[in-house]
Formats: C-alpha cells, structure tokens, sequence
C-alpha cells in the first residue's frame, strides 16, 4: 500500500426506492452528480432492472452546455443471457441499442463514462426511457446506485 492518504470516492448515490418509467420520453432516474466549472469527472451508473414489455430501455446522460463525455454501456438486452453495447458521446441522446428488451426479465446495466466540462458548472444525470410508450415499463431497483470521482 502506499504511503500517505488513500483517495476516497467523493460522490456516491444510490436508488432507495424503484425508479419507473412508462414514457417513451427522457426523465431524470434520479442519479448523478455536481460538476464544477473546468473539472474532469469519471463514473460508473450500475443499474439493475427490468422492462414490462419487449420495448426495453435506453439512456442518456446530461451535462453542461460546453462539457464533452465519453460513455460506455454494457449489459442486459433481449434475454438474461444477451448483453449488448452502446456508445454515449453527447448530451441527453438516447443510446442506439435497447436495454432489458425481454419482457420481465431482470437484467444489469453498467454505464463508465468521463465528462470534461468547459465554464458552465452544472450536473451530470442519468435519464431513462421506454421504448414503446405506455405499453412497457422501464423499472430500475432500488439499490441501483452511481460512484464518481475527479481527476486532474
């Protein structure tokens, strides 16, 4: 182990109850984190949940006007055993490929990112929709949580 302090982990948020969706419009799932001016951040969302339907679930993350992110999602897509990928490499739009696309069948998403941000302080936030409107419904479990930390 080295010597001196040990970094801690500065932010950590979790889901202390089910985050649902029936829309096929983005809401805010209620993770995520404050970012100054001028940092750089990285993250992890991991999520578990389900889809009523086979529409499934996408993402998206919001950050400030001026920042740039880097994000990668991997997890769950049409049956417990299918996992899929999909990039995120701007604000608040949806990622290509659909996630929990099995209806009812519980699945993981894990989402590792970077955003550097430019002058403009804000958040950065996990968003959430299902595919087909009202006919599913995206749910993610309480104790689906997010850790992030600055870096130079």
């Amino acid at each position: 182990m080295p010597a001196g302090p040990v970094s801690k982990i500065k932010n950590g948020q979790r889901l202390a109850a089910n985050y649902t969706n029936a829309t096929a419009a983005l809401t805010n799932v209620g993770l995520g984190w404050a970012i100054a001016a001028n940092e750089v951040w990285t993250g992890e969302f991991n999520l578990s949940g389900e889809c009523s339907g086979t529409g499934g679930t996408k993402f998206a993350i919001t950050i400030p006007a001026g920042a740039t992110i880097e994000a990668t999602c991997l997890g769950t897509s049409g049956a417990v055993t299918a996992q899929t990928v999909s990039r995120i490499t701007a604000s608040a739009t949806v990622t290509a490929q659909t996630f929990f696309a099995a209806a009812a069948v519980a699945g993981t998403v894990r989402i590792c990112l970077t955003v550097v941000n430019g002058a403009t302080a804000g958040a950065v936030a996990l968003q959430a929709e299902s595919v087909t409107s009202g006919q599913t419904t995206t749910t993610l479990f309480a104790g689906s949580y997010c850790t992030a930390r600055p870096v130079n």
